[in-house]
């Protein structure tokens, strides 16, 4: 199940867990030392990596498709010259005889058939459904290059659904959107004032208790206590 990921999903998911990690620990480090944290960068990678995930899954599973494939063997032959994007330039083209319908190479077919003299055969996989391929043309899109022996391959369009990578790759959209938000949320954090001067001001100290003093008792001796008494009457 997992091979069917692929290691560029695995190299990418691994690369968004630990930026993810290490990013989120430095501003909530921030926070709690009460530190203004940045996010104006960090959002805006987080927002754009989390498109991009988002329409490499959404590219992933629009290629997919249950259609069956056929193949035909020989040598390639164009019809009619194709542009894809505005630029890239293919071909309709048919395998010997041109009895079949035409078939769509999109630009990598067309590469890669290019790369022989012409006259060669080559082993061609196409999906098995008639289609509009160019404006009033009709036709099967190829997917598969093969040499002739079809032991080497020259050319593949992936259609197969892979569910587990779809589910990673949507994963990990999910954990750079949730890192966008809580960045955002650390970084709109408001301190309360009150707290922060009640943390600054130092508590009031008691003040200093009176040392105990001892009590002195006078002491007379005899002749302080007649001169001090009162004659008798």
């Amino acid at each position: 199940m997992f091979q069917d990921v692929g290691t560029t999903t695995w190299i990418a998911s691994l690369f968004v867990l630990g930026i993810c990690a290490w990013i989120s620990l430095v501003d909530v480090s921030r926070w709690r030392q009460r530190i203004p944290v940045e996010v104006g960068v960090k959002r805006l990678f987080f927002w754009a990596s989390a498109a991009v995930f988002i329409f490499w899954g959404a590219h992933s599973w629009s290629n997919a498709s249950s259609v069956p494939h056929s193949t035909t063997t020989g040598a390639v032959t164009s019809i009619q010259r194709a542009l894809y994007h505005g630029d890239r330039e293919g071909m309709i083209a048919c395998v010997e005889d041109c009895k079949m319908v035409p078939l769509n190479f999109d630009p990598d077919a067309t590469k890669a058939v290019r790369e022989y003299p012409p006259g060669t055969p080559l082993k061609i996989g196409y999906l098995d459904e008639r289609k509009e391929v160019y404006p009033n043309v009709f036709g099967f899109d190829v997917v598969d290059v093969w040499d002739a022996s079809g032991n080497q391959e020259l050319y593949h369009f992936d259609t197969e659904l892979h569910p587990v990578r779809l589910i990673l790759v949507g994963m990990d959209a999910l954990i750079l959107i949730l890192c966008g938000v809580l960045s955002t949320r650390l970084a709109g954090a408001e301190f309360d004032p009150e707290s922060d001067s009640d943390l600054d001001v130092e508590p009031p100290q008691a003040p200093p208790s009176t040392p105990l003093r001892r009590r002195e008792i006078p002491v007379l001796n005899l002749a302080q206590a007649r001169e001090g008494a009162e004659p008798a009457d």
